[in-house]
């Protein structure tokens, strides 16, 4: 079963716009398990679909579709699709699982990643109205850099929560840590997930252990400029080989506009810069850090208080070559914008990147 088929299923069910979770089954409803009761009372709507002849139902035996039209889990490993219920749900998976029609090998699951599924690499662009969270890390050693990016691909491997779009992890190079560019519906949906118990106990505990610094910022796209070259598309993938160098520029509220216009202009000389591939500005809203034991965050500097710059580049090559050119010899429109950054930023953090593990929620109805 596709995509495109559980699309069809449940607008022919007139669930598109369903307030619950539905499980679409690749099977006749005679045949099938029928709705399951979890914990809580809580049951799980099943919709079923006849497997076709011509080959596309050997493909998933289920899909699980979140409220938000966006598929949670597809396969045909009951297991597997117990865990993606829990935090649907908010319940444990199902003490007696239910059993899924298994006219396909078992073992197949499939959640439509960037890393070699059914979609497309996740895109930056103001137009799509996500919150974009930058979850930066810092640590002191490589080793710990290495168990927090499998801790992280762990998360986003298992990521089902309500209004949650796509997460994509980095590996920092020039200093230690890693930045996690997720996109999200929006705020109430990231709130949701900070309040949660296996967040705020299991989550932040681990991080706190790992690493030398936490800062989770809430942002907004302002600005998704690329190298003419490049299309009319901001992507983020493993497979791009971008050298992404990301920096975090602090500036009083009052000025936040004018340095992101500021900065927004600059791309007017990068395109000029041999390897300059992309340059995304966004609109700082909010940080917040670890407080306290009870895995509670706490504000990190006023709202509005700094914007982040996170530039690809092809090369680690062309990015040293471009901060190795002597000030005298830089073209006037950078000197300038340097000029500007000189007067309005109140500190900068930065490092560099590279993309190792990326996914997205699929939406059933683009599929």
């Amino acid at each position: 079963m596709t995509p495109r088929t559980a699309y069809h299923a449940l607008a022919a069910a007139g669930l598109l716009a369903a307030t619950e979770p539905v499980l679409v089954l690749g099977s006749s409803a005679a045949d099938g398990p029928a709705a399951p009761v979890l914990p809580g009372g809580h049951r799980l709507r099943v919709v079923h679909v006849q497997p076709g002849g011509n080959g596309s139902a050997a493909r998933n035996s289920a899909v699980l579709v979140r409220p938000d039209g966006y598929i949670a889990w597809a396969g045909d490993d009951v297991a597997d699709l117990n865990q993606a219920i829990e935090p649907l749900f908010g319940v444990q998976p199902m003490a007696a699982p239910m059993t899924l029609p298994t006219p396909f090998p078992s073992g197949r699951n499939r959640t439509w990643s960037t890393n070699g599924c059914e979609e497309s690499m996740p895109t930056i662009s103001p137009a799509s109205g996500y919150l974009t969270v930058l979850n930066q890390f810092y640590t002191d050693t490589a080793e710990k850099t290495d168990s927090l990016i499998k801790e992280m691909c762990r998360i986003v491997d298992a990521a089902a929560y309500p209004g949650w779009i796509s997460s994509s992890v980095h590996r920092g190079v020039e200093k230690f840590g890693t930045l996690n560019f997720i996109q999200w519906r929006g705020r109430e949906d990231l709130e949701t997930r900070y309040a949660a118990d296996e967040f705020k106990h299991h989550t932040v505990p681990i991080f706190k252990e790992i690493t030398t610094s936490v800062r989770l910022m809430q942002n907004e796209v302002e600005l998704a400029q690329r190298h003419p070259s490049l299309g009319d598309v901001t992507e983020i993938s493993p497979d791009r080989g971008d050298y992404t160098a990301v920096d975090l520029l602090g500036v009083a509220p009052a000025e936040q506009d004018e340095l992101i216009a500021a900065v927004g202009a600059a791309h007017e000389w990068l395109v000029e810069t041999p390897g300059y591939r992309s340059q995304t500005v966004l609109r700082g809203i909010r940080a917040r850090g670890p407080s306290g034991t009870e895995g509670n965050l706490a504000p990190l500097g006023a709202d509005n208080d700094y914007i982040v710059v996170y530039r690809q580049w092809d090369s680690r090559e062309a990015f040293d070559a471009f901060r190795a050119v002597p000030d005298d010899q830089q073209p006037a429109a950078r000197r300038a914008t340097q000029a500007v950054l000189d007067r309005m930023t109140t500190f900068r953090q930065w490092n560099t990147y590279r993309v190792v593990h990326t996914r997205s929620a699929s939406p059933v109805a683009a599929a």
